[in-house]
């Protein structure tokens, strides 16, 4: 992987590296398509909607007068911003899951108004996401290292290895721990705690739990966005698998989960159907009313995540949210190593 500082044509970048090996990653994907399509209830991992078009219709439903969360993390992030940066002092801002980059413009402005920040990585599963927020970042920042990074971080983190560039802070905004299933999050939180020393720090941006109607309305579909982005999915099968999926067979749903305190986003077949993936040697039977589990979104309370960051050697440090308690921004510190063991006296 490559941290050096990207050519310019004009102010364009060029194309955004990539952690691992395209194909070694489509491997892995198959897997993936393969296990959750016939697992018990069926799966499909979320990642796979985020191609041109997904990630696309995921910016614009962002913009939904009900898509609170974007708004109310930029509002948080304007007025914690110059604490963060003053707390953190970092060097290098690691975003992963940055998408567009739509909420880290106030870290960076902060960051590089008392004269830290040197580089900028954001890391995302979508290179059509990384190309247009490193474009965006160059037109605001100039002068600013930018090294934007492909990568799927259920197989590769994409954190920097090497040091000269500082402090380091890792940042997961957008709720995008909470997009993740609770093994893989925590997998992922030891891995960044694997990579940072005592100076770097973590930032999170995570959805709070709040009145369960505002959350369910949250993935209402008045306008038709979130029923195509979630049955994009389908259409990236057919498209790399030659799967025979109709979009038309299938229903999008949204429901809350009060047990697991998370939001599941499924697709539920309209009828009984047989689906082939011809280039995976895959068919699979479903009956009418079936449902696909494609996305969840987790919500979380300050005690639930500190106790995570804990179990992950970190400390809760800072905590901000909104007036209506819907979102908070968290910096936590390296704390107990879990990979270190101590004798106790």
């Amino acid at each position: 992987m490559s941290n050096h500082p990207l050519p310019m044509h004009g102010r364009l970048p060029i194309a955004p590296t990539h952690c691992v090996e395209p194909r070694v990653l489509a491997v892995l994907h198959r897997v993936e398509v393969a296990f959750g399509l016939g697992a018990s209830p069926r799966s499909l991992p979320p990642k796979l909607a985020y191609d041109t078009t997904g990630s696309g219709l995921a910016e614009e439903i962002t913009k939904l007068p009900s898509s609170y969360m974007v708004r109310v993390e930029q509002a948080i992030l304007h007025e914690a911003a110059a604490s963060i940066a003053d707390t953190s002092r970092a060097q290098t801002l690691v975003e992963l899951g940055a998408g567009s980059s739509d909420s880290t413009g106030p870290l960076l402005d902060a960051l590089r108004a008392i004269g830290e920040l040197r580089h900028y990585m954001p890391v995302d599963i979508s290179e059509t996401a990384l190309t247009r927020s490193a474009e965006r970042c160059h037109r605001s920042h100039p002068g600013l290292r930018v090294t934007p990074q492909v990568s799927d971080y259920d197989f590769h983190p994409g954190l920097p290895t090497e040091r000269q560039d500082g402090r380091r802070m890792i940042a997961l905004l957008g709720n995008a721990i909470g997009t993740m299933l609770p093994d893989p999050r925590t997998k992922l939180l030891l891995r960044i705690r694997a990579s940072v020393t005592s100076c770097d720090t973590l930032l999170l941006g995570i959805d709070l739990t709040h009145d369960p109607a505002t959350l369910i309305s949250a993935y209402a579909d008045p306008s038709g966005l979130i029923s195509a982005f979630n049955k994009n999915i389908l259409t990236v099968l057919n498209t790399r698998y030659g799967a025979d999926f109709s979009l038309n067979a299938f229903e999008h749903v949204a429901l809350w989960d009060a047990r697991r305190e998370w939001i599941e986003m499924r697709l539920r077949s309209r009828r009984a159907q047989i689906i082939e993936l011809p280039r995976m040697g895959e068919s699979i039977t479903l009956t009418e009313g079936e449902e696909l589990r494609t996305h969840v979104s987790a919500k979380f309370r300050r005690g639930s995540i500190r106790n995570q960051l804990t179990f992950a050697g970190f400390t809760l440090k800072s905590w901000w949210t909104d007036p209506l308690n819907q979102f908070a921004i968290v910096l936590a510190t390296p704390g107990r190593n879990p990979f270190v063991w101590e004798r106790s006296n």
